[in-house]
């Protein structure tokens, strides 16, 4: 009786402790400026690297640090900020040199910067690249951990943010809109191209990703995998709808939370999952889909078994002519794994409406533009 009486107060006080950490997580605090948000999703087709010519802002001066004498007659730098600026300016101008780099690199004077994605465009001095898609790029960065600058060197942690706007100049229009949180850090007294990549070019290129790899989704559309919205859509112009989509059969939530700049974890919630059908054809077989924290994805599927599979998760879905439709979340589960669950209409609505179609342009109550934010590309 003296043991069970131990083991239960054990059990008990393990529930307790549990339940005191998941507190304690769902009570952290929301960065201002999320980790990764997609603002605006509209390609149409796919597209790579070297049709795509980034357009970068910075000041020409900014390359060169401000230095001063130290007591020992070697020259150093000032101060962090100079010096930052220095080494993501510089790695810049050699990313647009760079023969192997697969994205244009263009460097522009802050001046050609206009609230305005046209005007800004419209704008600029006449491309040399000749590449279809121009993306613009507005980065600053938060210092965190300002090290001191001295005689043996610099480090510093610095928090940077990044916004990309990708516009399509055959087709004249804004195809993607995302902004991005990330951690860049810097060290010694001497410029370090490896590191001052990190600080600029590689994150811009990951910035990107959203928009590649999508002729995958294409041929799986063509097999039966149709991308649609999962509201239907208003009668009235400039308004989200407010009823489910009913030819969306499959709705897939990603809830994962994004870890803040303020924890130690550095975190956006995106995940990467395949959706597996054996009676499709060829590469539709299995598709990868890559989805961000805070938005969903709808689908129109043919009648048949899927099979999906969130890293070593897997669930099975069945699709029936006329059925009734399948709506699941993913989210952090017990310890840190990942948790699938199904969820009632209302629910998939209230998920819906507080989330971005991942896949397609879709009006949502937070869809860009109807949701305020802090950017720098405001209008059309």
């Amino acid at each position: 009786m003296f043991l069970l009486t131990t083991s239960l107060r054990r059990l008990a006080a393990s529930a307790a402790l549990l339940l005191l950490m998941q507190g304690a997580q769902a009570a952290r605090p929301q960065s201002e400026f999320p980790l990764r948000e997609v603002l605006l999703s509209d390609v149409a087709q796919p597209i790579e690297r070297k049709e795509i010519e980034v357009v970068v802002f910075i000041a020409p001066d900014s390359c060169t640090p401000k230095t001063h004498e130290s007591t020992w007659g070697t020259i150093v730098s000032s101060d962090n900020t100079s010096l930052f600026k220095s080494w993501a300016c510089r790695a810049y101008v050699d990313a647009a040199k760079d023969p192997k780099e697969e994205l244009a690199f263009v460097p522009m004077p802050p001046a050609f910067k206009q609230p305005s994605i046209l005007d800004t465009v419209q704008g600029l001095p006449a491309s040399t690249t000749g590449r279809r898609y121009v993306a613009l790029v507005d980065w600053k960065y938060a210092d965190t951990t300002l090290g001191k600058c001295n005689s043996y060197g610099c480090r510093s942690s610095f928090i940077m943010l990044i916004e990309a706007v990708v516009y399509d100049r055959v087709a004249s229009k804004t195809i993607w809109h995302s902004i991005e949180t990330t951690r860049a850090t810097m060290k010694d007294l001497h410029y370090d191209a490896k590191e001052a990549r990190s600080m600029g070019p590689l994150n811009v290129s990951i910035a990107l990703n959203g928009i590649m790899g999508h002729k995958a989704q294409h041929e799986a559309e063509e097999q039966g995998l149709h991308r649609t919205t999962a509201l239907e859509p208003s009668s009235a112009p400039g308004q989200a709808g407010t009823v489910l989509n009913r030819k969306a059969n499959l709705i897939l939530f990603n809830r994962m939370p994004q870890e803040t700049v303020d924890s130690e974890k550095f975190e956006d919630g995106s995940t990467f999952y395949t959706i597996e059908a054996s009676h499709l054809q060829g590469s539709a077989k299995k598709n990868l889909y890559y989805h961000d924290s805070g938005t969903h994805v709808a689908l129109e599927l043919a009648p048949g078994t899927y099979e999906l599979a969130f890293y070593k998760k897997r669930t099975t879905v069945n699709i029936k002519e006329n059925g009734p439709p399948i709506y699941l979340s993913f989210d952090t589960g017990f310890m840190s794994s990942l948790s699938v669950n199904e969820l009632s209409p209302q629910k998939a609505l209230e998920l819906t409406q507080d989330s971005l179609n991942g896949l397609l342009p879709e009006l949502t109550p937070v869809a860009y533009p109807l949701r305020a934010r802090k950017l720098q590309w405001t209008q059309p």
